[in-house]
């Protein structure tokens, strides 16, 4: 018998079809109105397709995830998904859909459905920039076209999902996954009607179907200059995480598409449009909060005769005064970062990162460090790679500037187009120096931090600093991922950061902001202008002030 081991029942009363318990809106939240909001181009509108910010804005507005992170504290909480179980270690999920919910165009949700958007993701017919997000679901593989087969009906089902009835769906993974219930939020596996999708995919990309308060008014095509968002009529707001179930308070949602982010927040100053990105110069009426991005600066760990060694590593992390690096490169954009996970991964851990390492840096122990190893660096000069984009530049000068004068050793910034850094970083050798290098996640996921970026697996691939270290292994990939209790991944997860903090193939330099500006006419429930757990705005609670 398989045992149970997670059981979220998260509605009012005892039965399945129990209307779910939401925030009341506040007292003065004025329902109506149009909201106009400056975007960049989208890449996508297609829930299927969601992988870049502007059209992830715009699927968010529009489309319920199956799975609600809350939006402060990233905890997983019911949406279309009313309850689910998780049993063996995470490597099954049964999920059961809220009763009476229905696509924007009045057709019922079914497990069907949600089934057929988990395969038309994983497809490669469809070709999903986000397809790997199912990566770890059985069957994938062979949808995805990875892994040669004869089976005609592994390429056009995707194995490890299967209904059990009209509201009631299991998820088999082909490893253990204790935490994969969080790619569940993000809305690239918002579920969509098979009729629709699969009648016209051209058409439907273009003015794609989902569950939510708002439907596009219009189709979309690339080169328009706007789009529009109208509200579901008899929409029954489900998420559990929003105030009104996520029903939103505007009744047009207007976005007006810039050709740059700049023009958009310029738009924004001149009374154009309510909401927009604030650039780095933007002080007034702009609301912040986390970001999900982390800067790096990483170490060819497997380069010698230097940065092979963890105390060269740790002498140069030492040396690095991140928080004048912030002051000096992005005033009021950035935060020193403290640690490998980004704030948005955090809804536990508050006295989480790498505390050992000041954020204004500590030289004397640096050059004492290598003074006990035996070590000088003065003689030492390497690149340290870039792709030139934004303020990349002007930081590695920054960073090449401390450690020369706090150690003595000569780094190089050296600029190359992102296609050529990457193919630099992942070839046979990789890189011979440090390099600058980002990531983050599109749903607040710790596994999707550091396993990418530190796992031996990834070596070549994503792990640019080709760090392989079987205690990280070991805690990350086994510990970490069959850990039963949520509280008990996040400790094994806290774990292989601390590990990471003493090996430091990469140094954590930024922790970015999310920064908008916002008309003094529209205000936020709760004050909650940025979603913590993505740095999205939350433009469903959002409202216009009286």
């Amino acid at each position: 018998m398989r045992r149970l081991v997670l059981v979220a029942l998260l509605v009012t009363g005892c039965t399945a079809s129990a209307a779910p318990s939401l925030r009341p809106a506040p007292a003065d939240a004025r329902v109506g109105g149009v909201l106009r909001v400056g975007i960049t181009a989208p890449g996508s509108v297609d829930p299927g397709n969601d992988y870049e910010p502007m059209g992830d804005l715009v699927v968010r507005t529009m489309c319920d995830p199956l799975i609600a992170a809350d939006p402060v504290t990233g905890e997983l909480k019911p949406s279309l998904v009313q309850s689910w179980v998780v049993s063996d270690s995470g490597q099954r999920l049964v999920l059961r859909l809220r009763k009476g919910i229905r696509f924007s165009n009045g057709t019922p949700v079914t497990a069907d459905d949600v089934a057929y958007s988990l395969f038309r993701l994983a497809s490669a017919d469809y070709a999903s920039a986000s397809a790997g997000l199912l990566e770890a679901v059985d069957g994938y593989p062979q949808v995805h076209g990875d892994a040669e087969t004869d089976d005609d009906s592994a390429r056009r089902r995707l194995k490890g999902v299967k209904t059990l009835d009209e509201q009631s769906l299991e998820i088999s993974l082909r490893r253990r996954q204790g935490d994969f219930l969080r790619v569940l939020t993000s809305r690239v596996t918002t579920p969509v009607p098979r009729e629709a999708a699969s009648a016209d995919s051209a058409a439907f990309a273009q003015r794609p179907v989902c569950s939510g308060p708002y439907a596009l008014a219009a189709p979309f095509r690339p080169g328009d200059t706007s789009l529009r968002l109208r509200r579901v009529p008899g929409y029954r707001g489900v998420d559990t995480t929003l105030s009104r179930g996520g029903a939103g308070y505007a009744d047009t949602v207007d976005l007006r598409v810039y050709p740059t982010a700049a023009a958009a927040a310029a738009g924004q100053r001149k009374g154009e449009v309510d909401v927009a990105a604030a650039t780095p110069t933007d002080s007034a009426d702009v609301q912040s909060g986390p970001a999900p991005q982390v800067e790096y600066v990483g170490f060819p760990t497997s380069t010698g005769p230097v940065f092979d060694k963890p105390a060269v590593r740790r002498a140069l992390a030492l040396a690095l005064d991140r928080e004048a690096l912030v002051q000096q490169v992005f005033p009021g954009t950035r935060t020193p970062a403290t640690g490998f996970l980004p704030p948005t991964t955090r809804p536990v851990f508050t006295d989480a990162g790498c505390a050992e390492l000041p954020v204004a840096g500590d030289v004397p122990s640096a050059r004492a460090l290598l003074a006990a190893e035996g070590i000088s660096l003065a003689e030492v000069r390497a690149p340290l790679y870039l792709n030139p984009d934004g303020r990349n530049l002007q930081l590695a000068k920054a960073i090449a500037s401390q450690w020369k004068a706090a150690l003595g050793v000569t780094v190089v910034p050296t600029p190359l187009p992102f296609d050529a850094f990457l193919a630099r970083g992942t070839s046979a050798k990789g890189f011979d120096g440090p390099f600058r290098f980002s990531w983050s996640t599109p749903y607040p996921d710790p596994d999707g931090m550091l396993y990418p970026l530190f796992s031996t697996e990834r070596v070549g691939r994503d792990n640019l600093a080709r760090f392989s270290n079987p205690g990280v292994d070991r805690v990350l990939v086994r510990q970490a991922r069959e850990a039963e209790d949520a509280r008990d991944r996040q400790l094994e997860q806290r774990r292989v950061e601390q590990l990471l903090c003493r090996e430091l193939p990469m140094l954590p330099v930024t922790f970015s902001l999310s920064r908008y500006l916002v008309a003094p006419a529209v205000r936020a429930t709760g004050q909650t202008y940025v979603d913590r757990a993505t740095g999205q705005p939350l433009l469903r609670e959002l409202y216009l002030g009286r």
